[in-house]
This record gives structure tokens, sequence and C-alpha cells, in this order.
């Protein structure tokens, strides 16, 4: 009597998702080089949390891809393939994509503008119909959370083209 089928496994995913890691890692590593020394006295570098974070991704980045690729774990790889099968891939997609303009759109337009513009977007991919509500959402998200941030804790995000109007962004 056979046992029961074997299911497919596929570890594409799980080896590129720790080759991004990897990469990631090694950039945020390279950017540590780029910070400057402290003004004044400091007790450590200001370059040294982004140093630990950076090596500790690396770390654990080859840990995972030797994991998936020298000794592959049989149970993750069938994960991996149910997911595969189920995952919507045009949607992920766009939804990176949106985030990839978000990111550049942020130091030209400004926080409230490119949020404004962001939540009607991804609401949009993700199904909603209802553009005005989006619109209304994003821009009332992207106003609070800049005021919140800006006027209340301190923090400056950039007002990018509502910087004439809006209190203290200049």
């Amino acid at each position: 009597m056979a046992g029961p089928p074997s299911e497919r496994t596929d570890f594409t995913g799980p080896r590129l998702i720790g080759g991004a890691l990897l990469i990631l890692g090694l950039f945020i590593l390279l950017q540590t080089f780029q910070i400057g020394p402290s003004r004044g006295f400091s007790p450590v570098p200001p370059n040294a949390m982004p140093t630990v974070v950076a090596v500790g991704i690396i770390l654990l980045a080859v840990i995972f891809l030797a994991r998936v690729t020298v000794r592959p774990d049989a149970d993750l790889g069938v994960r991996a393939a149910r997911e595969d099968e189920v995952t919507h891939w045009p949607t992920a997609g766009l939804l990176a994509g949106i985030l990839i303009a978000y990111a550049f759109a942020l130091a030209p337009v400004g926080y409230p503008v490119a949020t404004a513009l962001l939540v009607p977007g991804v609401a949009r991919v993700l199904g909603s119909r209802s553009v005005i509500r989006d619109l209304l959402v994003g821009t009332t998200l992207g106003l609070l959370v800049w005021f919140g941030f800006t006027q209340l804790l301190g923090v400056r995000l950039s007002a990018g083209i509502l910087d004439v109007v809006l209190p203290g962004s200049g």
C-alpha cells in the first residue's frame, strides 16, 4: 500500500527573499560608511547602530539562504508552494509599484500629498471603487500624520508643494 502523495515543494520564493535581504543588508552596510563623525562628545559613533543592524540582517539572510539551499526544509517548501498557488502576483506587483512611486514622490510633493495619492491608489488595487472616499481618507490621514509628527512630536516631515500653506513647515 502506497503512502500519501508527496506534495510539490518550491523554494524559489524563500530564496528570492533571502537574496533580497542579503542585498538590503549589504546596501545598509555600505551606506553606514557615508555617515560622518558626530560633532562633540559621543560614546558611540553615529554609524554604530546602523552597522549592527546591517550585520544582523546579513547574518540572518545568510543563515536563511543556507537553510533553504543546503538543507531545505520540506515543510517550508510545501508551504511556499501552496502560498505561490494562491497568491495573485499582479496585485502584489501593483502594490510594490505604488509603494516605490510613493517613496519617490515623498521628496518633491511632500508627505501629505504623497499619502493623499497613495491611499486611493492602494485602495483601488485592492478593490475599492469609491474614489472620492479614498481621496478624503488619504488626504485626512496624510494631514493628520503630518501635523502629529511635525507639530506635536517635533519630527520634520516634508510638506513639499504645501510648504507655503502648512504652518511651521518651512
